[in-house]
């Protein structure tokens, strides 16, 4: 067995580390490690594996840019049928408030006394009493209507 030798420096305050002497190692140099020889079957296996993932990162992004362009013409898309809904929401807008204005217009055009009046001036028309009967003359039967005043 070999003797090691070591070299103390006492010292009472202990402000002195210890020291070694190192044994002398002989240089190896660098432990060099040779990269085992593939056979021409792996490196067949390493290159179809290798085109596989080539072929995968282009799918997936043949997919993703394919998504994104389809989001964004869904947008473009929802914003025209957005703009085409407020303009026909305008249109009808206007309509309804056309309609408005017509129906009161119609209103004040077609009172009782107005249709009484152009009815006596316009066509020479009477009015009817409350007694008088009036017959409509009906080729399959004869009817008498009792016309009422309100």
């Amino acid at each position: 067995m070999a003797v090691q030798q070591y070299s103390f420096d006492v010292d009472f305050f202990g402000t002195a580390a210890p020291q070694v002497n190192p044994r002398q190692r002989p240089d190896k140099g660098p432990n060099l490690v040779e990269k085992p020889v593939k056979s021409s079957r792996k490196i067949k296996i390493e290159e179809r594996f290798s085109l596989l993932h080539v072929a995968t990162v282009i799918v997936l992004a043949f997919v993703f840019v394919a998504s994104i362009a389809s989001v964004i013409s869904f947008r473009i898309k929802l914003m025209e049928a957005e703009t085409t809904g407020q303009e026909y929401s305008e249109k009808l807008d206007v309509a309804q408030g056309e309609n408005v204005r017509l129906m009161n217009e119609l209103s004040m055009l077609v009172s009782d006394e107005k249709v009484e009046e152009y009815a006596v001036n316009t066509l020479g028309m009477k009015k009817l009493e409350r007694y008088q009967i009036h017959y409509f003359p009906n080729e399959s039967t004869d009817e008498a209507v009792i016309v009422q005043a309100d």
